[in-house]
C-alpha cells in the first residue's frame, strides 16, 4: 500500500521553503566566507588592528618632584636596573 500523495499545492508550498532556506543558507556561507577571505588579506598586508599604533607613548616622570619644565627627566621608564 503506498501513501497518498500530498496536494499539488501543499508540495509546491514545500518545494519553494526548501529553495528559500537552500538560498539563504548558500547567502550566510557566501557572506562568512567573503569576510574571512577579508580578514585573512588584511592580516597578509600586515594591518593587523590588534597591534594598535606603530609608535608607542612612553611615560616620563620628574626625579626631583619639582614642577619646573627645565628640570623634568626625559629618559624612558624601565622596569629593569641596567
Amino acid at each position: 500500500m503506498t501513501p497518498p500523495s500530498p496536494h499539488p499545492a501543499l508540495a509546491a508550498r514545500r518545494a519553494r521553503v526548501r529553495r528559500l532556506r537552500a538560498r539563504v543558507a548558500a547567502g550566510a556561507t557566501a557572506l562568512f566566507l567573503a569576510l574571512l577571505a577579508g580578514l585573512d588579506v588584511q592580516m597578509a598586508t600586515g594591518h593587523d588592528p590588534a597591534l594598535g599604533a606603530e609608535s608607542a607613548q612612553v611615560a616620563t616622570t620628574s626625579t626631583n618632584g619639582s614642577s619646573s619644565s627645565s628640570q623634568q627627566d626625559t629618559s624612558p621608564m624601565t622596569t629593569a636596573a641596567s
